[in-house]
């Protein structure tokens, strides 16, 4: 069955791989599934496996192309780029200075050189695809129904100790990153839910979407990743209600009941079920902790530096001096490593995406299916960012973060700037001379 589902995935990428010139939303949604797509086709194929990159280059070309052939259509003309995507490229620029005075300048540069062709493609060439809202619903419907098919393949697949087993050697099992398979699913998941808020509420697509999210939660849950599984309820409970409410102008009854009956289901699984050492609270609470032992750790050669270092920080990767790896709580190591200087663009980005993420779901003048994609997306970047506290690194999957970020920045200077032209038709239009009857001559009248 796994075979059949890859052989499906295979034909549906040629598919979609011959549209993206017309559609570049598809590159957009092909880009969200890098990662995923490629940890579910290395099963199939030792090449993939050797060549672990192929997918990805070969996806970052569709996204290239689909920006090349934007600019050939004169897709950007007056183009004015977002703030967020200013401030992310000052920051990136600042890590690379960093390197001349970072406490391990070989990982700086190995992991530049290492992250360079995925910041590119997810943070500067992505969000450039998204052009109108057109290629926005494109995005997320090829998200919803070509994700589930991976979705389905993560299910199929032969699970390790956590990510799927794409090799042995040695009879050893090499496995895939099981966090981006999860988060992924994460992202069909929320898709699917959320675009269930359309105009006819209650039909087959909206039932068979819902069978999509059981699907999702249980790739999540089966590769043992608990912070996706805990920030994809959360995001759910904060967006569910805010999407049926405000963006698709429905009744929130529902979406609340929803998720009370989700929440009901959760506890009683959690109470009925032996779970693993690895999903008990404590275990949780354990590992969690370990990451904030990790961020005192750096955080004590910081804070030593001084005054300059608490500005500037002690330069990219320096977290791997003293820990042989990152933090994984992306805020901390950014003030570690870039110093207040850099948590500032940070922050600055974080909230102007807040901002500008819910004026869009708010404006009136977008139509509701508009605004609801546009929520899904918010929701995706705010799952990402929940996520950077517990995984990941400013120049590593934080990319995803930024990804998203520019995507509503982007959207933002799009949509907007055409729903806030004044009504120049109206106001330049000439007045025309107002005729009016002439008074009447009372000296003739009898």
């Amino acid at each position: 069955m796994l075979q059949i589902i890859i052989y499906i995935i295979l034909i549906s990428l040629v598919v979609l791989a011959g549209s993206v010139l017309g559609k570049p939303g598809i590159a957009v949604a092909l880009a969200w599934s890098m990662i995923a797509l490629e940890s579910v086709l290395q099963q199939s194929n030792q090449f993939l496996v050797s060549n672990s990159s192929f997918v990805n280059f070969f996806i970052a070309g569709l996204v290239g192309i689909s920006v090349v052939w934007g600019i050939i259509r004169g897709k950007y003309r007056r183009l004015r780029i977002p703030i967020q995507c200013w401030l992310y490229l000052i920051l990136i620029t600042y890590c690379v200075i960093s390197y001349f005075w970072s406490q391990s300048p070989v990982n700086t540069y190995d992991r530049l050189k290492l992250q360079l062709p995925y910041i590119i493609t997810f943070c500067l060439l992505t969000p450039m695809c998204l052009i109108n809202a057109k290629q926005l619903k494109t995005a997320i419907t090829v998200l919803v129904y070509f994700g589930i098919l991976i979705v389905i393949a993560i299910n199929l697949s032969t699970i390790g100790a956590r990510g799927i087993i794409i090799d042995s050697i040695q009879g050893k099992a090499v496995e895939a990153n099981p966090l981006a398979a999860a988060s992924f699913s994460a992202y069909v998941g929320l898709a699917s839910l959320f675009s269930i808020w359309g105009k006819n509420l209650w039909n087959f697509n909206s039932i068979l979407k819902l069978c999509f999210v059981g699907l999702c939660i249980t790739a999540m849950y089966s590769s043992g990743s608990r912070g996706q599984v805990i920030a994809f309820a959360g995001i759910s409970a904060i967006f569910l209600p805010l999407i049926a409410g405000v963006a698709a102008k429905r009744s929130t009854i529902l979406a609340i009941v929803a998720i009370g009956i989700a929440t009901f289901a959760v506890v009683i699984f959690v109470e009925q079920t032996e779970l693993t050492t690895r999903w008990q609270y404590q275990k949780m609470l354990e590992d969690q902790i370990g990451r904030f032992d990790m961020l005192k750790e750096v955080m004590k050669h910081w804070i030593s530096a001084g005054p300059t270092a608490w500005i500037f920080g002690i330069g990219s990767s320096s977290s791997f001096k003293y820990l042989s790896a990152y933090p994984h709580i992306v805020i901390g190591e950014t003030l570690v490593e870039e110093g207040i200087f850099g948590l500032t663009l940070l922050v600055a980005i974080i909230s102007v995406t807040f901002r500008q993420g819910f004026r869009l779901m708010s404006t009136p003048s977008l139509p509701s299916e508009v605004r609801v994609n546009i929520g899904i997306v918010f929701a995706i970047f705010t799952f990402n960012l929940l996520l950077s506290f517990k995984q990941g690194s400013l120049l590593g999957s934080a990319s995803t973060v930024f990804c998203f970020a520019l995507i509503i920045g982007w959207l933002h200077t799009r949509l907007l700037k055409k729903n806030q032209q004044p009504n120049s038709q109206h106001v330049a239009s000439p007045q025309l001379p107002i005729h009016r009857p002439a008074p009447l001559d009372k000296t003739n009248s009898t």
